[in-house]
């Protein structure tokens, strides 16, 4: 088979294939329960498969619908598979999400962390990794500009021991903790981002009060426990942007000297011109 006739069909299979996925997009607002998971698996499929870089018309339109899916319906199954679709078809498309929809996700998910069923906590806690992992934009919306370090500090910091917090409450508690804390650890792990220095170093000091002491021994996934494995790695993160803010001030002060210097030799070359 000749190269243009390999460019041919290539460029076939992807307008067949943006056909498929913009005919089940326009359906999905009238399917319910079972028939709406299915036409999600098949525009999942048609996405995950297409090939890297292709333009697949509509966009922008895909992305609307498949977050007012997602916010729409608070099922745990939909929710999953419509986060799935929107990380391949950025991957795939390189179109980003914008910040509307960013903070539309993150709000969603954030309240369905606090969900006193665990196993919805635990699933939107996943899916909230999931878009740390595969969307730059989001996971710098987290640590610079959608409260989520202080929100974060704000829940360290409840009190279990009121008289009147039943024993239901109290997990309800921890597990939301637990929740927030595996997040922030995700979030240490990821490069290159830029944290909001101030509700760092507060989430630092809530950390420092409950890790307790670093001599007794803890569970694994107790709080404790996972406050301690994040307190070094934070306040390494303050020390380094520490630096590189002094590094970036010594660059800004060098380039202006440097223009200050040009200025007056300027000026004198005037002065001895005229």
């Amino acid at each position: 088979m000749s190269k243009r006739s390999d460019i041919t069909q290539h460029s076939f299979r992807g307008t067949l294939t943006s056909n498929e996925i913009l005919t089940i997009v326009a359906s999905l607002e009238k399917e319910k329960g079972e028939q709406l998971k299915d036409s999600l698996r098949q525009l999942l499929f048609l996405i995950s498969t297409s090939p890297e870089g292709q333009r697949i018309e509509g966009g922008q339109m895909i992305i609307d619908q498949i977050v007012k899916i997602f916010c729409t319906l608070n099922e745990s199954e939909i929710q999953a598979l419509c986060l799935s679709i929107l990380l391949n078809f950025n991957s795939k498309s390189g179109l980003a999400v914008n910040d509307s929809h960013i903070q539309t996700l993150y709000a969603s998910l954030i309240q369905t962390i606090h969900s006193a069923d665990e196993t919805i906590s635990e699933s939107a806690t996943y899916q909230l990794i999931q878009a740390v992992k595969k969307l730059p934009e989001f996971k710098q919306f987290l640590v610079q500009r959608s409260g989520f370090l202080k929100k974060t500090t704000e829940i360290l910091l409840q009190e279990n021991s009121s008289s009147s917090s039943s024993s239901q409450q109290i997990v309800s508690n921890d597990h939301v903790k637990s929740a927030f804390l595996d997040i922030i650890i995700q979030l240490t792990l990821q490069k290159n981002l830029k944290w909001n220095q101030i509700e760092l170093i507060e989430l630092i000091n809530a950390l420092e009060v409950i890790s307790g002491s670093e001599e007794r021994q803890l569970e694994e996934d107790s709080l404790e426990a996972k406050a301690q494995q994040l307190l070094p790695l934070l306040k390494m993160k303050i020390s380094k942007q520490g630096k590189e803010s002094k590094q970036q001030n010594c660059d800004e002060c060098q380039k202006l000297g440097e223009e200050l210097i040009r200025n007056e030799e300027q000026k004198r070359i005037i002065e001895e011109e005229s």
